[in-house]
């Protein structure tokens, strides 16, 4: 109970006092997570430097949602209740990373006011869903992680795609199509290690896509190679696609 106590008071620090108040989660919840086998810890060493519930099943806060809506009905794993130590930093950066090879869906939810848990979740590629209301009625935002459906590909190795890539590009940045068809023409003929462009796909359809190329700050030549042109479509932002 350590650890949720440091967590209490730094979240009243921060400007967030309501979330969890001066006593949630309650011991006896705690008691109840680790009976049923769902309480873990992220230790390092013997230390343990945070803690968190993690739940499979129908979330029965989460059958009603106000907003755009989950991103899909699959399976999903819920994490609840996490919490670090005092000192220990990447705590969250280890659950988000051990749940996902657990599943293809995470949910989470969080109080609007909890700024740098609503930073970690669209860092680690969450998209906001909209609001679910916990048993209390307070509201919570809703987070929805999906595996991405997309694959990513370079055009050195798929040189049937370099016109349509060209074009994607000058639509979504105004440049000719010429200077990016000469850049990936370069890619293709594969003379050194950049220029060297890459496109996200789903089911055959560009998605994202950026370049890497030798310079792209010509006053600087010594700053090299440069990361160019990055684009994601909007309706796919907030997946990781850029990452």
């Amino acid at each position: 109970m350590e650890i949720y106590a440091c967590a209490r008071r730094r979240m009243a620090e921060g400007g967030n006092p309501n979330q969890w108040g001066n006593v949630t989660p309650r011991e006896e919840l705690v008691d109840e997570d680790l009976a049923v086998g769902r309480s873990f810890a992220v230790c390092e060493g013997e230390k343990i430097c945070g803690v968190f519930a993690l739940f499979t099943g129908e979330d029965p806060t989460y059958g009603y949602i106000e907003g755009p809506g989950w991103l899909n009905d699959r399976p999903y794993l819920t994490i609840h209740r996490i919490a670090r130590a005092d000192g220990c930093g990447g705590v969250f950066d280890a659950v988000i990373d051990w749940c996902k090879t657990l599943s293809d869906d995470i949910r989470i939810d969080t109080h609007a006011d909890n700024a740098p848990m609503l930073y970690l979740v669209r860092k680690h590629g969450f998209r906001e869903c909209g609001t679910i209301y916990l048993a209390n009625g307070s509201p919570r935002t809703a987070f929805h992680w999906t595996r991405p459906g997309y694959s990513i590909v370079r055009i050195s190795d798929a040189p049937g795609l370099l016109a349509e890539a060209a074009e994607w590009f000058s639509d979504k940045w105004g440049i000719p199509a010429e200077a990016y068809t000469q850049s990936m023409e370069e890619a293709v003929r594969g003379n050194g290690a950049y220029p060297e462009w890459y496109l996200a796909l789903d089911d055959g359809e560009i998605i994202g896509g950026l370049g890497v190329i030798e310079n792209d700050f010509h006053t600087r030549p010594d700053l090299f190679p440069n990361v160019c042109a990055v684009f994601t479509v909007p309706e796919r932002r907030g997946e990781g696609v850029a990452g």
